[in-house]
């Protein structure tokens, strides 16, 4: 005999469409037919429990949730920011999980903060849209404390990590999860005072997390979360903020004067050769290093579109070989500043050990693991001489 759930069909219908899914795609996910879905959601059917199981695994709930006699409120999908040439933008599946996600986790340390004086929002600075980001990337580099030749002879993925954990102590939460960047390439968002960085697991080249990285830190200043796309020419002026702080971030006169004899009195076309050296010096993609260029003067007008013709589609990174430490793999989802106020909160006993290990999907066994681990890397890029 198959057990039904008596699941109100209005909140089921609710689940599924907050999910981003169509009928048909929630239909392929739970394995059945459309019209029995159909049925469900108009409630001339209650759902079998593995079908209602299935459900709230699909659409990224709690069971409890779908028991629910009506549907609850939940926090709004961040501003959207992206371009579609008149296309109307739509969310994946995948991307609304990742995004709610966030805002869970965002929840809980709120929620956290409430009960424990150790953990508090962060008091970060403030900025406006219509200052000039060169102006504000300068003073927040400062805050950062690396040193132009510092940050040309620091790798990339290096100095990507240098950057998460810089922005983490500010009190910033960066997550990383599986979306895919044809769809954003990143999301900013607040809860109440708590911030957070969402970006894609797919984003596998650290020259790319790093600009991203850097634009939604850019959201965060100046209060305007959302969702991004970060084209190199957009009319959307917060956009265009945030991608000329991070360019001005990333590549500071100092630093291509450094790595490139340029000058603003013979403009130049630099050749790819120059820039794919000088790109990899200071973390960037060619393209962002050209789009630079044009823009101090170092180079004529409409260089920017004729580097990007020449180039060729980058090669994928393949995945490394072997599985990381799961202990690697927890603080690259939910980042420093969320793992480490968990742990935090579970040290003073305001959380039990089952409670943490839910919080951050990790086996009880492994929190001392994940404790050290965030140590050691505190050591390692946050170097004396940050600025608060």
């Amino acid at each position: 005999m198959v057990t039904r759930v008596p699941a109100e069909h209005r909140v089921l219908r609710w689940a599924r469409e907050t999910s981003g899914l169509t009928i048909e795609e929630a239909a392929q996910l739970l394995d059945c037919k459309p019209d029995l879905l159909r049925s469900v959601e108009e409630g001339k059917k209650l759902p079998s429990a593995s079908m209602f199981r299935s459900m709230a695994n699909h659409y990224g709930f709690p069971e409890a949730t779908l028991l629910a006699a009506e549907p609850p409120l939940l926090p709004d999908i961040p501003k959207d920011h992206r371009t579609f040439d008149g296309l109307p933008p739509r969310l994946t599946h995948k991307t609304i999980l990742a995004i709610r996600s966030v805002q869970i986790r965002q929840e809980n340390l709120k929620e956290l903060a409430e009960i424990d004086s150790e953990i508090v929002a962060p008091s970060l600075r403030r900025y406006l849209k219509t200052d000039d980001p060169e102006r504000v990337a300068a003073e927040e580099r400062k805050r950062f404390a690396v040193p132009v030749r510092d940050q040309i002879q620091t790798p990339a993925d290096k100095l990507w990590m240098t950057y998460r954990m810089r922005i983490e102590a500010l009190g910033v939460s960066v997550y990383i999860d599986d979306f895919p960047i044809d769809d954003c390439r990143g999301v900013s968002l607040f809860v109440d005072d708590f911030p957070a960085i969402l970006l894609s697991s797919n984003e596998r080249r650290a020259e790319w997390k790093l600009f991203s990285l850097l634009h939604e830190y850019a959201h965060v200043l100046i209060r305007e979360p959302g969702i991004s796309d970060q084209k190199a020419t957009t009319r959307d002026e917060v956009e265009s903020f945030c991608n000329k702080f991070a360019a001005a971030f990333l590549m500071p006169e100092a630093a291509i004067v450094m790595v490139l004899a340029a000058s603003r009195d013979t403009p130049q076309e630099f050749p790819i050769s120059a820039l794919e050296d000088a790109s990899s010096y200071l973390g960037v993609s060619i393209s962002a290093l050209a789009l630079r260029l044009e823009h101090l003067g170092y180079a004529p007008r409409g260089y920017f579109q004729r580097v990007r013709a020449l180039l060729k589609p980058p090669l994928q990174l393949k995945p490394r070989s072997g599985s990381p430490p799961r202990e690697y793999v927890v603080l690259n989802q939910v980042g420093h500043r969320f793992a480490g106020d968990v742990l935090r909160s579970l040290k003073s006993g305001v959380l039990t050990t089952l409670e943490a290990s839910r919080m951050l999907h990790a086996n009880p066994n492994l929190l001392p693991t994940i404790g050290n681990t965030i140590e050691d890397r505190r050591r390692d890029y946050l170097y004396a001489g940050a600025q608060s």
